[in-house]
């Protein structure tokens, strides 16, 4: 719907799941993937996805990915207010 429409698709952290609740290995890194072959991008709030080296297989993290601009402007947020990115 992302790839069709636009917009960004979030899940952050929280106070429950303070590393996300999508697993690396096969939930983020394939919808990364795709999201990034159609000039898009994914990160977890303070890097880059497809960059994150598990330390388990079921290692989690949060995300957000959309397009360059809106990624890197809810990123800039993050940084402004000090939150997101998981680990």
């Amino acid at each position: 719907r992302t790839l069709l429409y636009g917009g960004v698709f979030l899940y952050p952290a929280s106070k429950q799941a303070r590393n996300g609740k999508l697993r690396v290995l096969y939930e983020l890194n394939p919808m990364a993937f795709l999201i990034n072959a159609a000039g898009g991008r994914s990160s977890t709030g303070k890097e880059d996805i497809l960059t994150l080296v598990p330390d388990h297989i079921h290692c989690t993290a949060p995300c957000v990915m959309g397009s360059i601009k809106d990624v890197e402007q809810i990123e800039q947020m993050y940084k402004e207010l000090g939150g997101g990115g998981g680990k």
